[in-house]
């Protein structure tokens, strides 16, 4: 018999699978199968192997919730970070907008400023010419009254 199969039948240590794996019997089933001897040790062995490679261990499991539990602090924190960052962000775009606002009224006040004056002189002149206008015409039409009578 094989040191390594009786040693996995009688010790079970955290490589070893959660899986009940009775090597002694897979062995003597397999030899009374009519498997030779060293190829059964072969394949018990692989077979205790692949089980223990793909089973967690309490351990495992142990070591994997402390790796989750940290890491949601970190998380956490960084969330934290990130709200705080936003938030100050934020109101510094905020004020920025809003001095780029003001700025804005500035400039249109003047431009509406500008145009305003530019329209009432352009009004004047055209106000002038329609004085100017109607008083010939009133030259006019007093003329012919005048000769009419």
């Amino acid at each position: 018999m094989s040191p390594d199969i009786v040693a996995c039948s009688r010790v079970r240590d955290e490589t070893m699978p959660a899986i009940a794996f009775d090597t002694l019997r897979a062995k003597r089933d397999l030899t009374i199968a009519g498997v030779p001897e060293d190829q059964a040790d072969a394949i018990v062995v692989m077979t205790r192997d692949a089980l223990a490679e793909g089973v967690a261990t309490k351990t495992d499991i142990g070591d994997l919730k402390s790796d989750i539990s940290r890491l949601d602090g970190k998380i956490d924190s960084v969330a934290a970070q990130l709200d705080g960052k936003i938030d100050r962000t934020a109101a510094q775009l905020r004020s920025e907008i809003k001095a780029d606002i003001a700025q804005l009224e500035v400039i249109l006040d003047g431009k509406i400023d500008r145009t305003a004056e530019q329209l009432r002189g352009e009004i004047k002149a055209e106000s002038v010419k329609m004085v100017a206008t109607i008083d010939a015409r009133i030259s006019g039409l007093e003329s012919k009254i005048l000769r009419i009578a």
